[in-house]
């Protein structure tokens, strides 16, 4: 089950506080402008939890978690991988480069993705994904 307690602002960030015992989530929301100067103040908050992302698969989506594994280097992405790609990549709409986003902290199966996302370039928004299979992915990731 996910439970939110809450809503705050963290420094100028949206967040919402959830429990932290089984089956709750941390959950906080930025973009990749925000992700270099928020990392260290949120990392008191996210403290040793076992950290995921999820965005939109364009370059600047996959820049995030590059930017937030500087300090989170066991953070993992949901449904930003190749098979997630090839499964969904039929909803990707023509996107935008962003050239300013560093990816050179993603892991294989994202950079896979992130090489066939850059053909386009795509952008694969995150709302497009089934939510039927975003839910298991989510839920599979806090088991």
């Amino acid at each position: 089950m996910f439970g939110y307690d809450g809503y705050d602002r963290y420094d100028g960030y949206d967040r919402r506080e959830e429990r932290t015992d089984a089956g709750h989530l941390r959950w906080f929301g930025c973009d990749v402008s925000m992700t270099a100067s928020m990392a260290t103040t949120v990392h008191n908050w996210i403290g040793a939890a076992n950290a995921v992302y999820r965005g939109d698969c364009d370059e600047a989506g996959y820049g995030i978690p590059s930017n937030l594994r500087a300090s989170f280097p066991r953070l993992r992405s949901l449904l930003m991988d190749l098979d997630s790609w090839q499964r969904w990549k039929h909803w990707a709409t023509p996107g935008r480069r962003h050239t300013s986003a560093r990816h050179d902290k993603l892991f294989p199966a994202e950079r896979a993705a992130f090489g066939e996302m850059l053909k386009g370039p795509f952008m694969l928004a995150q709302e497009r994904i089934s939510p039927v299979a975003a839910a298991d992915a989510i839920g599979k990731a806090v088991q």
